[in-house]
């Protein structure tokens, strides 16, 4: 069962963009007499909350009051009159639409016997006493069952009160009750990081990533890309479901492209809703290339990958020599003057060397 610095823990914990409140009355023509049926007895489900209208369909609720107009009499609902009317005999409960039942009012909670006005009497989880006594107005927490027991179920459906007294000729007179929700739209994750690291030792790019709580979350899926516009799946991960606590995964991508790779986080609902994270770039210097000068050249050996472009740079900036087309052999630059050369391998690597 919730308390509510668990529930405040919650709805922090679980980055919750707040929607709205709405009540709902129902008011009879005419008081409606409930006399000798028994605890919880009589059922009233004229209360709908109605998903797309009052609330979205995916918004949960963050609590929920209800209020009941009523007296007890010695006479009758229609004709009421002073005498010995016992409030011990009365009982409320509440029932979600998701079946979850909250005792507001159990047998007892009121003791006074004498006759007295009608009451309005609100249950709310904040309120700081539960009703005793003679019944009077105000705000009191329930006696008997916690509201926050409805937290974070979806708030759209049929709500119903039941009602009850339990002794004959001394009715309870019910002549309104309302139900107000209260909702929140819940963020399946908090991200705390997303990152993609070459790692040249493993020939692999390592993924992590942590998340401060999730809520409905079913699985994670890494996708890449070279261009921007062309995704595919790296591989995907199994979500925590619901936490309030952090988490930190990883994997890692073993086909790595040559260049620029692109890494995104998907991030999937039960439901099958979605979002992404950013995206992050990780430049594969797959090559292993060595640079061998000698005899006013440079040598480019090693070449195990097939590049297109291989041109050499001077220091001024200046592309001095060229070579363009399929390369995958040992490629030499002759007759160079001295100075300090660059060597742009496709767009992969840029590496530094020096003629003596």
């Amino acid at each position: 069962m919730k308390t509510v610095s668990t529930l405040i823990a919650f709805l922090f914990a679980v980055q919750v963009a707040f929607s709205t409140s709405i009540t709902k009355t129902h008011t009879f023509t005419s008081a409606y007499t409930i006399d000798g049926t028994g605890d919880y007895a009589v059922s009233f489900n004229d209360i709908e909350f109605i998903a797309g209208t009052d609330f979205p369909a995916s918004d949960r609720i963050s609590s929920v009051n209800v209020s009941i107009q009523f007296h007890k009499t010695d006479g009758s609902c229609g004709n009421p009159r002073g005498g010995y009317a016992y409030h011990g005999e009365t009982t409320f409960r509440v029932v979600s639409p998701s079946g979850t039942s909250v005792i507001l009012a159990n047998d007892d909670t009121w003791t006074g016997g004498s006759n007295s006005p009608t009451v309005t009497v609100e249950f709310s989880a904040l309120a700081s006493s539960r009703p005793s006594g003679t019944p009077t107005s105000g705000t009191f927490r329930p006696r008997g069952g916690n509201l926050n027991d409805f937290v974070n179920e979806f708030a759209t459906g049929v709500w119903t009160l039941q009602a009850g007294d339990d002794a004959g000729a001394d009715p309870l007179c019910i002549y309104s009750y309302s139900i107000t929700v209260n909702t929140f739209s819940p963020l399946p994750i908090e991200l705390l990081s997303f990152d993609a690291q070459l790692d040249n030792s493993l020939n692999a790019t390592n993924l992590t990533w942590a998340t401060a709580s999730e809520l409905n979350n079913d699985f994670f899926t890494i996708e890449k890309s070279d261009d921007l516009e062309n995704w595919e799946v790296v591989t995907m991960v199994e979500g925590a479901g619901f936490s309030v606590e952090t988490i930190n995964y990883s994997t890692k991508d073993d086909n790595l492209n040559s260049g620029v790779s692109y890494y995104r986080l998907k991030q999937t609902d039960y439901n099958g809703d979605y979002s992404y994270s950013e995206i992050k770039a990780v430049e594969n210097h797959k090559n292993n290339v060595e640079i061998a000068t000698a005899n006013q050249s440079i040598t480019i050996k090693n070449i195990t990958e097939t590049y297109n472009n291989i041109s050499l740079i001077n220091s001024f900036g200046q592309v001095v020599k060229q070579i363009t087309g399929q390369i995958d052999s040992e490629v030499t630059f002759s007759n160079l003057e001295t100075g300090v050369y660059f060597i742009q391998i496709d767009n992969l690597e840029v590496k530094k060397t020096m003629i003596l």
